[in-house]
């Protein structure tokens, strides 16, 4: 499907099927590599960017959601909103679990350069994850509770997508237009 802008435009990936343990067709990752086995993305390289494909997705507002699992120290499990089509520029949000315990953070990456804008702890390193990005009002959600919320109007539009470090997994991802 190609849309840009229609609000209600929605695309959704179980994960469920592959072309030889890869993301299909409508995924370009610009780094690192994500496979697919028994119905769940993995992340298998230390810095993951995967973008559902620019040439289709092109949104100002939208939320974006998957369940995300994180399993060990120096991990970060998210999702990505508003990317250029290189992925060097985007919003980030998603759980980074540590030594000591996993923190909520919403992210702007500008030419490959990562700029925390607001960060709040959680006891969760796993469950269903949302980042709705509405004007300039970035909001991430973990079970549907309000993590963190910060404004910043410095991206306005772009694709959506995954975004991991270390042994982290997505399922059930979810694209939806506002």
């Amino acid at each position: 499907a190609v849309f840009a802008d229609n609000p209600g435009a929605s695309f959704t990936d179980s994960f469920d099927t592959a072309t030889n343990g890869q993301l299909g067709r409508q995924w370009v990752e610009r780094s690192g590599n994500i496979a697919i086995a028994d119905g769940v993305a993995s992340n298998n390289a230390s810095n993951t960017v995967a973008l559902l494909n620019p040439t289709f997705v092109s949104f100002a507002d939208a939320t974006v959601s998957a369940t995300v699992t994180t399993t060990g120290a120096n991990q970060f499990a998210g999702l990505i909103a508003r990317s250029n089509a290189s992925g060097t520029m985007y919003y980030q949000a998603g759980l980074m679990r540590t030594a000591t315990g996993v923190t909520a953070a919403i992210y702007i990456v500008q030419n490959g350069q990562s700029r925390l804008l607001a960060t709040a702890g959680t006891s969760l390193n796993t469950g269903s994850l949302s980042f709705e990005v509405t004007g300039s009002t970035l909001t991430l959600r973990l079970n549907g509770n309000v993590l963190v919320s910060v404004i910043d109007a410095t991206l306005v539009a772009g694709t959506f997508g995954l975004r991991g470090t270390g042994t982290v997994s997505w399922d059930d991802f979810a694209f939806n237009g506002i």
